[in-house]
């Protein structure tokens, strides 16, 4: 009966979000009815996967899966063009949906843990997660006029979760994740208050600190791996300084 549930939740909770997202965009006051049902019904999936499995590890995908979920939330409120917010609208809850699956595959170790297993599946939703977490941050900066380190100390929390779920799905010990979780944060957190300083449009300054993120992270990983040469330190360093160089020359400044 459990594992029934924990098949159908991820599929109710990506429709009911689905909806949820439609109507923060069409009826922006309304956008509460919907949210705080889909944070339930998240809530309720990693209680009863936690019913199945004792590992501290659930905790971890659960605040992820808030993350996750309240992020887009945020970006769709901050959305202007149409055609990207109904893009939006379907992607976002489709990722959503395979996290959630990919999560009870992995709790139960089913036979679709190795074909979707979060092994694969999150190291790809971080990247979405600090771009949509920079761009909408930014955005409150730029915009809401909210404080510089009101934004940092949020920035540095939701990637510490983000990475340590990275870590830990890796079945990398629980406090070297923590450890390395917020060492590495904080090098991030620092070139985003970097970022801050810098006199240009959000979606830029998001796209750069999701560069950072991934090629420093995926250095540390291979560290962890012992993989770490000369070779994947020129690939990752001449792949980050190529979209970087792309990036800052076709934005506009001022």
């Amino acid at each position: 009966m459990l594992f029934f549930l924990n098949i159908i939740f991820p599929f109710i909770i990506a429709v009911a979000y689905f909806f949820q997202l439609k109507m923060s965009f069409y009826f922006f006051d309304q956008w509460y009815i919907l949210f705080p049902i889909v944070l339930a019904l998240d809530a309720i999936y990693f209680l009863i996967l936690g019913i199945k499995s004792k590992n501290k590890r659930v905790i971890s995908l659960f605040f992820y899966s808030l993350i996750l979920l309240s992020v887009g939330f945020i970006f769709t409120l901050i959305i202007t063009n149409g055609y990207l917010i109904n893009t939006f609208t379907i992607l976002w809850p489709i990722v959503t949906f395979i996290f959630l699956d990919s999560v009870c595959h992995e709790i139960y170790q089913t036979n679709r843990a190795d074909f979707l297993s979060l092994k694969n599946v999150i190291p790809y939703v971080n990247l979405l997660i600090i771009f949509l977490l920079t761009a909408v941050l930014l955005y409150s900066n730029i915009f809401l006029t909210f404080p510089d380190w009101a934004i940092l100390i949020i920035f540095f929390i939701c990637s510490v979760v983000a990475i340590f779920s990275l870590f830990g799905i890796n079945k990398l010990e629980f406090k070297r994740s923590l450890a390395y979780s917020a060492v590495l944060s904080l090098i991030i957190m620092e070139v985003l208050g970097s970022l801050l300083l810098l006199p240009t449009g959000f979606y830029v300054l998001a796209i750069i600190e999701t560069v950072v993120y991934y090629c420093f992270i995926s250095l540390f990983v291979l560290s962890l791996e012992n993989k770490l040469t000369k070779k994947s330190i020129f690939k990752y360093g001449f792949l980050g300084a190529v979209i970087l160089l792309l990036t800052l020359a076709t934005s506009q400044w001022f």
